[in-house]
């Protein structure tokens, strides 16, 4: 029962950010759809959270002594997958030039960003790395269903993971001034130390796999709570 209530409590930690958030999204000069939108995607960054911080130990022990400042600093981090599933689902449904995607996706970074309160061009250029590398990933992995070809791209989930680390505590282990993106494997992820590549937060597979499957059900969550604020098109 001890279990189940923390989880119960974390849920809660995660779910009211959301809501104080969506207060302040609701209060914006944006229209009526932008409106929701913004709110899916804080939606998705509230079950993603909670998602990673019962899904890793290590996050969950650093957000244990920090809660408030670090579960702001995980929804941004978090956020930016959820922005990459959705555009990667609405843009199938237009015609966009890669010059469209783009331009449409720094907006949204920027409207959350600001949002936060947390706006910087340094978080705006590291967001849209992990964009480029979210969009790679997954364009690389319906290239090896094709093929018949087995195993899950990873490099979006080893550089976010940095991100979520350095959220909670822990010293950045990337280095994102100089890291380029996509890259095509791990090999070309700049460490800030070769000999130590994941710092003091370390490295742990399972975590990885563990935070893909999250931004999977994220994005579910995230669609489902959008057709919500559509009745419409129930």
């Amino acid at each position: 029962m001890g279990f189940l209530k923390s989880e119960e409590q974390t849920y809660k930690v995660f779910f009211d950010t959301f809501v104080y958030f969506a207060k302040k999204i609701s209060q914006s000069p944006y229209d009526e759809e932008q409106i929701h939108i913004h709110c899916t995607l804080f939606y998705g960054a509230s079950i993603l959270a909670n998602n990673v911080v019962t899904g890793v130990t290590k996050i969950k022990k650093e957000w244990d002594k920090g809660r408030k400042e670090k579960t702001f600093a995980l929804f941004e981090i978090c956020i930016q997958p959820m922005i990459s599933v959705w555009f990667g689902a609405v843009e199938n449904q237009f015609a966009c030039t890669e010059e469209d995607k783009r331009r449409n996706r720094e907006l949204v970074i920027r409207n959350v960003l600001y949002i936060l309160d947390s706006y910087t061009e340094e978080k705006l250029t590291d967001f849209l790395k992990l964009d480029a590398q979210f969009q790679y990933d997954i364009n690389k992995h319906e290239e090896k269903n094709k093929l018949g070809e087995k195993g899950v791209q990873l490099c979006h989930v080893t550089l976010l993971m940095s991100k979520l680390a350095e959220a909670v505590g822990f010293n950045s282990y990337i280095d994102w001034r100089k890291q380029d993106a996509p890259v095509t494997t791990v090999d070309e992820i700049l460490f800030m130390d070769a000999n130590k590549p994941y710092g003091d937060f370390g490295f742990n597979p399972n975590n990885e796999l563990a935070i893909l499957t999250s931004i999977q059900l994220a994005g579910s969550a995230m669609f489902k709570y959008y057709k919500e604020l559509q009745p419409h098109q129930q």
